[in-house]
């Protein structure tokens, strides 16, 4: 799975998705965060920024609803818990 299919993935398979995310990621509208994670789209972009608060929210979530597999690294946006920006 290539990166841009990981961050649509975590978006959507995030309790709430864009709905809860967006306001969480300073994103005006969750319809800004689903075209910026949306693979097929060339106008809107995650910035670097976006995609490391996108990180920091939503690993542990990702490890906690796949428990016990590596599925949630390939599936998820994610990076190692010591470089979560503070």
């Amino acid at each position: 799975m290539n990166i841009l299919d990981a961050a649509y993935n975590t978006v959507h398979d995030y309790k709430g998705g864009a709905s809860a995310l967006a306001p969480r990621m300073g994103i005006k509208s969750p319809a800004v965060l689903n075209s910026k994670v949306n693979p097929n789209t060339d106008t809107h972009h995650l910035t670097l920024l976006e995609a490391s608060k996108l990180m920091a929210l939503t690993t542990e979530y990702c490890k906690a609803s796949m428990p016990n597999t590596a599925k949630w690294r390939s599936t998820c946006l994610t990076y190692p818990k010591a470089e979560t920006p503070h």
